[in-house]
């Protein structure tokens, strides 16, 4: 009798735990994409961008716009909320391409990653011409060719395709800018890789972090448990279904 109230309790502990994962998992999961989606809009819709005689009454000097992009070379996320401040008092018009090269210059941590997509959004949103010099500089960094075996620092690539697919996903780019550019990255990382599986790491890392966004992609846990406990996962809006499934095949 005593062993059979030890396993109910122990069933039912199991279930609390398990129920308590998916509980987790779904809440983290609908604040990261409330949080794109609220980026998103505001990155689709840029109708309040200052007018140029607004920029012009803000701070152009070179010793305050040379300080700020210097700041970018060195990001930490610590630093988010004072840069975000400096973009607001700044007139950047003669500099976008420093600061593109310096945000790509940056050494970034992954959970450094939201704050810099914070930042490249709220330029995005005030310089009509941010997006293509960032789209120009991400293109010189991540296009490779097919006589390439490997690449030179495959820790920080890891890095940089998890961020440039969360601009994708933020509306930074928009999806016909930028997955031409994420797809030949993404191809050319499994074709030049098929018999030592070298940069399986950097698939696996894409995967993990930006594979709900463009695959509807799970975890095998949670996909059992939502199964055993009838819980339906919420789904991205990110693609187009048929874009969706194809990206869902290739992974």
């Amino acid at each position: 009798m005593e062993d059979e109230t030890k396993t109910k309790e122990d069933e039912t502990k199991t279930k609390e735990d398990e129920i308590a994962i998916l509980n987790e998992y779904l809440d983290d999961w609908k604040k990261k994409k409330e949080w794109k989606e609220g980026l998103r809009a505001q990155n689709t819709d840029c109708k309040s961008r200052p007018e140029e005689n607004d920029l012009r009454k803000l701070d152009s000097s070179l010793k305050k716009n040379t300080a700020f992009i210097r700041k970018l070379k060195n990001y930490t996320d610590s630093q988010r909320p004072g840069i975000c401040k400096e973009i607001k008092t700044l007139n950047l018009t003669k500099y976008i391409g420093e600061v593109t090269s310096a945000l790509l210059e940056a050494k970034y941590k992954m959970n450094d990653l939201p704050g810099v997509v914070e930042v490249s959004s709220l330029l995005h949103q005030t310089y009509s011409d941010f997006s293509s010099s960032f789209l120009e500089a991400w293109t010189r960094i991540l296009s490779f060719s097919k006589k390439d075996t490997s690449f030179p620092n495959p820790n920080k690539l890891r890095v940089d395709i998890r961020l440039y697919a969360e601009l994708i996903s933020t509306g930074v780019f928009t999806l016909k800018e930028g997955l031409p550019l994420l797809g030949n990255i993404l191809t050319s990382l499994v074709h030049m890789d098929k018999e030592t599986h070298a940069h399986i790491s950097i698939i696996l890392s894409f995967c993990k972090h930006c594979g709900s966004d463009y695959a509807d992609l799970v975890p095998r846990k949670i996909r059992i448990l939502s199964d055993k406990y009838t819980y339906e996962l919420s789904t991205s809006n990110l693609l187009p279904l048929g874009k969706q499934k194809k990206c869902e095949a290739d992974a």
